[in-house]
């Protein structure tokens, strides 16, 4: 699962997850970039992956891009799905993310204060359409 972060600059993820899929070198790891993490200390962009993914609850394989780094736990954009036209909702009565072009409403689990989008990682295969707006 990838935490859903207003604050994230970016989609990160550690590069351990889906081993299967390669690191390939970005715009921000070849321009040096680095995340400032919560305690301060910044960790370099190491590349980005080219996942396919399907959100828990859902049958439609979609492409996420994701950023890597030394992280504990993947972050989920909310500034980056936005700004692909998505609308993030936090509620307590059931959060999602809501996709204006196509209908689709993912849901986003609250586990204590901390709100998860729940995705399995497909090795290969094709998708439908991204994520975020972003990828192929």
């Amino acid at each position: 699962s990838l935490m859903v972060d207003s604050g994230a600059s970016d989609t990160v993820v550690n590069p351990k997850l889906v081993q299967s899929a390669p690191i390939q070198p970005s715009a921000g790891s070849s321009a040096g970039l680095e995340y400032e993490v919560a305690n301060g200390d910044s960790i370099p962009n190491l590349g980005e992956k080219h996942l396919s993914v399907v959100p828990h609850g859902g049958n439609t394989c979609r492409s996420l891009r994701v950023q890597c780094a030394d992280v504990h736990r993947g972050l989920l954009s909310v500034a980056q799905c936005v700004d692909s036209g998505k609308t993030v909702v936090f509620d307590a009565n059931g959060s999602y993310i809501y996709d204006s072009s196509t209908g689709e409403v993912t849901p986003v689990v609250r586990e204590g204060n901390i709100f998860n989008l729940r995705l399995w990682a497909k090795p290969g295969g094709e998708h439908r359409e991204d994520f975020r707006g972003q990828g192929r």
